[in-house]
């Protein structure tokens, strides 16, 4: 496991705004760097790893969205929309259409 995921995750536990802002700027920082470097196999191979359960909305919704821009280098992305919308459904039922629809492609 990345350590960087278990960092997020620390974070999200504090249930702090801080600690949310903190988690969505590693999680951005790491896809990014990722991305940049080329490591889009890698980075592929960590999608179904996440544990979403223990990401709260923002980093749900931050996480298609700093993978939409990749979307055709990653083959595991589909099936982590299908999870992020399935986990939206229980968290924030009446936004998922809208907080995912532009995100989705």
């Amino acid at each position: 496991m990345c350590d960087w995921l278990q960092e997020i995750y620390q974070q999200v536990e504090t249930g702090t705004e801080e600690g949310t802002d903190r988690a969505i700027d590693i999680l951005f920082k790491h896809i990014d760097t990722m991305f940049l470097d080329g490591e889009f196999e890698g980075c592929n191979e960590i999608l179904p790893k996440i544990d979403l359960e223990r990401l709260d909305t923002n980093l749900l919704v931050g996480l298609l969205s700093i993978t939409v821009a990749a979307k055709d280098k990653l083959p595991s992305r589909p099936e982590l929309v299908r999870r992020i919308e399935e986990r939206l459904t229980i968290l924030a039922p009446d936004r998922v259409r809208r907080l995912v629809s532009d995100l989705r492609r």
